[in-house]
């Protein structure tokens, strides 16, 4: 074996001077380990029948061209044992293709293979020639006599054209023609396009019209004349949105995914001679998304982004957008619009938004119930109907039902000022349900020493940003939505204090921070936070960098306590309960528990006071002081 293995790396010299490429240098170098290996193992020569017992028992485990290969390896191999070289016989010899080529492409390939000589070895560039060769008469067999014949039409078929090889072998045909056809679009032959239609990862998306739907095609065809903005300014529009993208910030494969749709998008309007207009933008994506799989998502936000850019020269950022249909568009006018009429006053009122979007469910579900019932107006709602509604829509807690029933009341009442319902109708729904009593969940003295521990040894900026938003919510008590609002104008450094307005009740309050606290959040601020010129103290950390969603403070607590994780309806307000609870008892007064957290009045804090398991039992009374006098057994 030790022969053998001096044969190998002699070899390997030969190769390397024959100037074999690196992949023809390591398959070479697999075949012979394995080889080797297998006459170790079985304690053989390198003989012809050991190559053929070898060869025969890898044919299971390999294709049938990779055997093809390595036997020529081993025939190499056995030569050159035999008489120190590689005769030029032994190595791969490319299919006659070339001499097939007519007359009229022959100087088209000639003039190619030419130009990119100095880029290939020997043996590389006679692969590539019979790879070039059998392109050309592919196109050849398509009945074009010349480059300039070649249309989209052309490269269709050819994409889908198999070569009859494996997937692997395909991949390198697509690499070859779009090399030459870009080697003549730089000569004026053709459309620089066409190179870039056939990359196999932008292909799927360009789209193809056959296949559009009949009504996007009804669709289409009048925006044609619709002032569409011309190709060469829409490329240049897209070139400075990709730069804009870099400007803020945005990571790699927010940026992959732009020039990837860009390029798909230009494709299909250059090939079916469309000009830019944002509705064809989002015709071509609702017919090209299957081909997107899980990132659909993001190649249309991308598109909402640049549309936008395209007409404003700007985006927001910070938009989310959905396909999916708002439940309120719906449901017939006739309900459709007092319902919009009830969420305007609710925003005149300085309603939150989210308290406006629930209420709009609840109108919707309680819209879908009369629509289930074959009631077409308001003015037709009977008590009956009322009734039927109050006992048959469904929620997991009585809080749940109530508080829905509560919001169709007050729909009813706007209902009845605008003279669309029966006067005293909403005095048929019923609101009351009885108090939940339950236990108040907080965190252990362990789970908060954890918490301390995680902040005191974080040092990545996402860990530095999860221990400081926990340990805002644990020191202050402040809810999910006044954390991820926390401006910073609303420290004051020099005071130790933390003024805020909160997102809830729209009360402002000021709270003292500790030094643990404002360690963390100036260590974030300064060592962990992107630089960007959103004012919240809390950002994303990849691009865009605007404000969080309350769902992030949730997932910073699980990151530390991932058993929190398993606790149902129990998330980032644990905190804002384990605050007002260790201020009891620490002996604080319940004013100051009150006004810490930012009640009006004492009775939502009242439920931290009854259920402190520890000081409860600190108050038991002896039945001996107690004149009872038992009867009965024990």
């Amino acid at each position: 074996m030790d022969q053998y293995q001096d044969h190998v790396a002699r070899i390997m010299e030969y190769l390397t001077e024959r100037k074999q490429c690196a992949s023809s240098r390591f398959s070479h170098q697999k075949c012979y380990e394995e080889f080797g290996a297998f006459l170790e193992e079985n304690g053989l020569m390198f003989t012809v029948a050991a190559r053929e017992e070898w060869l025969a028992s890898i044919r299971s485990t390999y294709s049938r061209q990779q055997c093809y290969f390595w036997r020529n390896y081993l025939q190499q191999l056995q030569s050159f044992m035999e008489i120190g070289m590689i005769p030029d016989v032994l190595f791969y010899q490319t299919r006659p293709s070339y001499e097939s080529v007519p007359a009229a492409w022959k100087s088209c390939l000639d003039e190619y293979i030419e130009t990119v000589r100095a880029d290939y070895t020997q043996r590389s560039l006679a692969l590539a020639k019979g790879y070039c060769a059998r392109i050309i008469l592919f196109f050849s067999g398509e009945g074009l006599h010349c480059v300039k014949d070649i249309t989209f039409h052309t490269l269709d078929r050819l994409y889908h054209n198999d070569f009859g090889c494996q997937k692997e072998i395909w991949y390198v045909y697509m690499s070859h023609a779009r090399a030459m056809l870009s080697h003549w679009a730089r000569n004026n032959l053709c459309p620089h396009e066409f190179s870039i239609f056939l990359d196999e990862r932008i292909y799927l998306q360009v789209g193809c019209l056959e296949s559009f739907s009949v009504s996007n095609l009804s669709r289409l065809e009048p925006l044609r004349d619709a002032a569409p903005v011309p190709l060469d300014e829409f490329r240049k529009k897209a070139v400075l949105f990709q730069d804009a993208l870099k400007a803020q910030c945005y990571q790699k494969t927010e940026l992959h995914t732009a020039a990837r749709l860009l390029k798909a998008l230009y494709l299909f309007l250059y090939r079916y001679d469309f000009g830019y207009h944002p509705e064809i933008t989002w015709i071509w994506f609702a017919e090209t998304r299957i081909t997107l799989g899980t990132s659909w998502k993001s190649w249309r936000r991308t598109l909402e982004c640049f549309n936008q850019y395209m007409e404003n020269g700007d985006w927001h950022s910070g938009t989310r957008y959905t396909f999916q249909k708002d439940p309120l568009d719906v449901l017939p006018e006739w309900c459709r619009t007092p319902i919009a009429g009830f969420m305007e006053r609710l925003l005149r009122e300085f309603r939150s938004p989210g308290t406006a979007k629930a209420c709009k469910y609840g109108c919707i579900r309680f819209a879908n119930f009369l629509l289930d019932h074959n009631i077409h107006t308001f003015a037709d709602i009977k008590l009956e109907h009322l009734r039927l509604f109050s006992v048959s829509d469904r929620h997991e807690t009585a809080d749940g039902r109530a508080t829905y029933l509560s919001v169709v009341r007050r729909f009813l009442c706007y209902l009845e000022e605008q003279g669309l319902a029966p006067a005293g109708i909403h005095y048929g729904i019923l609101t009351e349900c009885a108090n939940p009593e339950s236990v108040t969940d907080i965190l252990t003295d362990e789970q908060v020493r954890r918490i301390y521990d995680y902040r005191a040894q974080s040092d990545s900026p996402l860990e530095m940003r999860n221990a400081a938003m926990v340990m805002v919510g644990l020191e202050l008590g402040l809810r999910a939505s006044d954390v991820v609002n926390l401006k910073l104008s609303d420290i004051n450094w020099k005071s130790r204090q933390i003024s805020i307005l909160q997102a809830k009740t729209k009360t402002a309050i000021t709270l003292p921070f500790s030094n643990i606290l404002g360690n963390s959040l100036y260590r974030y601020i300064r060592h962990g936070r992107p630089q960007t010129s959103c004012p919240n103290v809390f950002v994303r950390h990849r691009a865009p960098y605007g404000a969080l969603t309350t769902k992030i403070c949730n997932k910073a607590l699980y990151t530390i306590l991932p058993e929190r994780k398993e606790i149902h309806r129990k998330g980032f307000h644990v905190t804002r309960r384990t605050f007002a609870t260790r201020l009891l008892r620490n002996d604080a007064g319940i004013d100051t528990v009150v006004d810490s957290l930012g009640h009006s009045d004492n009775t939502s804090a009242a439920k931290y006071l009854a259920f402190d398991e520890e000081r409860m039992r600190m108050c038991p009374l002896s039945l001996a002081l107690c004149p009872l006098t038992l009867v009965g057994g024990a």
